[in-house]
């Protein structure tokens, strides 16, 4: 099968081009990123786009738009490979190269003389003002695009959106672990860390006043559950909040938002790093405006709370990618990262949204892929894995409660794991693993699955 297509931009944070397949019209080709081997991004071509329409290139939904799911340095965005897959599984890395359309097309904004340039290009100035448009159009793109982030689906209804990975800031390296033993109050957080230290704040407090008052840090438990959606997430909080007794929303998303915040200010202000005009963005100071937002949003949780502990749960890929600044924010916190093996997750996640095959494959990789990136970056985490919770339940339960420093608690969640149905939609048996001779799946489905979350199976040694 002949594919043809170019790439029209690449940047730190994403590509966008056109792929097209001559001899089968209307297929939509998958595209793959990957950098030295390591697969950073993935998507179709099925964007519309009036150019390839009118150079009689199918129904025109040949265009992309792949973010990469961690940035590139500027340097290194032109070893990229790009690849436009066909559904026989043909390959063809596409160029970057510029191929004007049949019609005219509307232009980005201009930008004004002051337009950020990568720090250290060195281009003639025809070169340089093409690349100023690009930049300009790279930026506002992203900003519109994080400016209304995508959630998981509610219980019931249509199949949710994957959002796009958000880049996590990147933490400063995190203090050496504290050895200290637990019955001196250190480590994890002990019996009196679930009482408040001073009273709560006035109801009906606004958030602009508690900003000014709150406390840079609070006595209580602040327990952040994460994971894939399908893998345990929901099953973990009405355990704690149960056993517990520490109130919290069935779904948070609140983190995510702000690690969006933080990743386009870093990403927009890196720009005129090296600018060597005086512009007033280079006032900006960064640190001490992320310190602000970083005490807002403790605000946030102290107001909503009341001054209570609280658990916070939000099962997106994204979020596990944001746990280092969880962490940055609330230096006290535990969090909860639940795992489970990829076939049960896309089974289970079809299931209860009606998803395509693909997207909840990515879904789950992209998840695994969090916890690999958040692995070495993240001091007060621990993994539960949602096999352990219905098989051994005993053991999860303890170590669990000896972690949260409840070890009063051990039995009881023991109790509650033996006796509550970790996830209800799957009727497999759940003494073993799924693996890919128990699905139904087509072969072409599989084939998927082994494409997109082979690697991350293997990774966590999950049988296939």
């Amino acid at each position: 099968m002949k594919i043809i297509g170019f790439i029209d931009r690449i940047g730190p944070t994403d590509v966008q081009g056109w792929a097209y397949a001559p001899d089968m019209d209307d297929v939509s080709l998958a595209i793959r990123a990957s950098l030295d081997e390591l697969v950073i991004g993935a998507g179709t071509a099925s964007e519309f786009r009036q150019d390839l329409l009118s150079l009689g290139f199918g129904n025109g939904h040949h265009g992309f738009t792949v973010r990469f799911d961690i940035p590139v340095n500027p340097d290194d965005a032109r070893l990229v490979q790009i690849v436009a897959i066909g559904p026989d599984d043909e390959m063809q890395q596409l160029e970057e190269r510029y191929v004007a359309p049949a019609v005219e097309v509307a232009p980005p904004p201009r930008p004004s003389a002051a337009a950020p340039m990568a720090a250290g290009r060195k281009h003639d100035p025809a070169v340089q003002a093409e690349q100023a448009e690009r930049d300009f159009a790279s930026i506002t793109g992203n900003l519109i695009a994080s400016a209304v982030p995508e959630v998981s689906a509610p219980v019931a209804g249509p199949a949710p959106t994957t959002p796009p990975v958000v880049p996590p800031p990147v933490a400063a390296p995190p203090a050496a672990r504290d050895e200290t033993p637990e019955s001196e109050g250190t480590g994890a957080v002990a019996a009196t860390a679930f009482l408040v230290r001073g009273g709560p704040p006035p109801s009906g407090m606004p958030l602009g006043t508690a900003l000014q008052i709150a406390p840079d840090d609070w006595d209580v438990a602040k327990l952040f559950i994460l994971g894939a959606a399908r893998s345990g997430t929901s099953a973990m909080f009405l355990a704690l909040t149960d056993v517990l007794g520490v109130p919290g929303f069935g779904e948070s998303h609140v983190v995510p938002a702000f690690q969006r915040m933080v990743y386009q200010l870093r990403l927009y202000t890196d720009l005129f790093a090296a600018h060597a005009e005086d512009i007033m963005i280079k006032r900006l100071d960064r640190d001490d405006l992320e310190n602000t937002l970083h005490r807002y949003v403790r605000a946030l949780y102290w107001t909503t709370f009341e001054g209570k502990g609280f658990v916070d749960k939000t099962p997106t890929g994204e979020a596990i990618y944001g746990a280092p600044l969880i962490e940055e924010i609330f230096p006290d916190c535990h969090l909860v990262v639940m795992r489970r093996t990829g076939i049960e997750v896309v089974k289970s996640f079809r299931i209860k949204f009606s998803a395509d095959f693909a997207e909840a494959c990515r879904a789950w990789n992209e998840a695994m892929t969090g916890i690999l990136h958040a692995r070495p970056l993240c001091q007060r985490m621990i993994e539960v894995d949602q096999f352990d919770m219905a098989n051994s339940p005993f053991a999860t339960g303890h170590q669990l409660a000896a972690w949260l420093g409840r070890p009063e608690k051990a039995d009881e969640l023991s109790r509650y794991f033996a006796s509550s149905r970790v996830e209800k939609s799957s009727t497999h048996d759940w003494g073993k693993r799924l693996t890919l001779s128990d699905v139904d799946w087509s072969p072409q489905e599989k084939d998927i699955f082994v494409r997109i979350c082979g690697p991350m199976m293997d990774a966590f040694g999950y049988p296939m």
